[in-house]
């Protein structure tokens, strides 16, 4: 299915994984919750919009249902953050996205610190603007989303 935005975020940053236990902490604010984030542009800007949860089947293939998911959007959203940065499965997401399929990509600082901006993860990204998307200090997900679409 062709999607108009994959989102790619660490679960330790989303506060609705920590709803229902798939993590054990929240790192972030409850209202930057990548996945309240999707939503908002799904539900608010009528966007296509391939997030893990709501797109993979339960079971095996997973890395499949992730490189096809990445093939069939036109852009990534990643969420940066230093859970970000020290997850295999995120840098690899963010790999495929941007030198595999030199898909464009939104940055999205998230999480606590700032230990992810010398890493791998960091370099990956397309260059961070003069001012990013910074969700610990935007209100609501609904704030973001018009920042997001401008970008």
């Amino acid at each position: 299915t062709k999607t108009d935005v994959f989102i790619s975020y660490c679960w330790s940053n989303s506060h609705t994984a920590r709803q229902f236990n798939q993590v054990p902490a929240l790192v972030g604010r409850e209202q930057a919750d990548p996945r309240a984030i999707a939503a908002a542009l799904q539900d608010g800007a009528k966007l296509k919009v391939w997030l893990d949860v709501k797109t993979m089947s339960h079971g095996g293939q997973l890395f499949e249902h992730i490189a096809a998911g990445l093939q069939n959007t036109r852009q990534a959203v990643v969420f940066i953050s230093d859970e970000y940065a020290r997850s295999d499965n995120c840098r690899m997401e963010l790999q495929f996205a941007a030198k595999s399929l030199k898909k464009p990509i939104i940055p999205i600082i998230c999480g606590t610190g700032d230990e992810w901006r010398p890493t791998v993860a960091a370099m990956l990204l397309p260059g961070l603007p003069t001012q990013p998307l910074d969700t610990r200090t935007a209100g609501s997900a609904a704030d973001l989303v018009p920042l997001i679409l401008a970008n």
